[in-house]
């Protein structure tokens, strides 16, 4: 799955692909430019591996967001998104035949294209970097504890991750954050499948690929390269701004 978007003043581009060891893709992405309001929207959403249908409940997660947002353009934008989560998280708690028990991270930037700040959500564990002036930084939290768990893997018995929080769930955390985006900076949403897959150059990867002149094929090939190696499936979304800043 691939989506490119780009305007006078930012470049997006996106990601999704399935692991070669897996029927169906539990990762999704929803890359939209809402240009009659001029805002864009970009969402990583990833299926929890051991709940029912991954792959349906990353895709609901991503298209029920937009679906109510789209719709629910008179009210204030904080607002909006947070009731565009719970509308989103509704849908996979309905789910009432064999995918009962749906599961999924969201990880979503809504950003008014005229403004230098955009909001973010983390839920679950997934992330969103920030690149400017040659540093990196993760902007979220991933939502997981280390679980005593023994469980039999390829590489013997090991202890797992737990997401502790994600759609699916009766309440989870719904905090907006503000993030700033000026001239030049650069966001990277990801699934776990796509920054653990690289794990030692991943932060060197990512402000090289920050700088370059030509993002999309650079962005592709990265992808490439991370693939080789990856033992999920990985989905990663870029966003570039150029041109002038403005603060309305």
């Amino acid at each position: 799955m691939d989506c490119a978007l780009n305007t006078s003043s930012w470049e997006a581009y996106g990601q999704s692909n399935i692991c070669f060891s897996k029927e169906k893709n539990g990762d999704h992405l929803l890359l939209e430019d809402i240009r009659d309001e001029k805002t864009l929207i970009a969402i990583v959403s990833d299926g929890i591996t051991n709940q029912p249908c991954d792959w349906l409940a990353s895709e609901l997660a991503c298209n029920k967001f937009y679906e109510f947002f789209i719709k629910a353009n008179s009210i204030p934008v904080r607002e909006r998104i947070k009731e565009s989560v719970r509308h989103a998280n509704n849908n996979l708690l309905s789910v009432e035949d064999e995918c009962r028990g749906l599961a999924s991270t969201l990880t979503l930037v809504v950003w008014e294209y005229d403004r230098a700040y955009f909001y973010y959500v983390n839920i679950g564990d997934s992330r969103i970097y920030s690149v400017s002036d040659g540093n990196i930084i993760q902007l979220t939290r991933d939502d997981k504890v280390l679980a005593k768990m023994d469980v039999q893997t390829s590489e013997g018995l090991k202890d797992i991750w737990t997401v502790t929080s994600h759609l699916g769930r009766e309440y989870p955390d719904i905090i907006i954050h503000e993030g700033t985006f000026g001239k030049g900076g650069f966001l990277l949403l990801a699934s776990d499948g796509f920054f653990t897959s690289r794990k030692s150059s991943f932060e060197k990867n990512i402000i090289e690929l920050s700088k370059s002149d030509n993002l999309q094929s650079d962005f592709n090939k990265l992808v490439r390269k991370f693939e080789i190696l990856a033992d999920d499936d990985m989905t990663a979304i870029v966003i570039r701004k150029v041109g002038r800043n403005t603060d309305n």
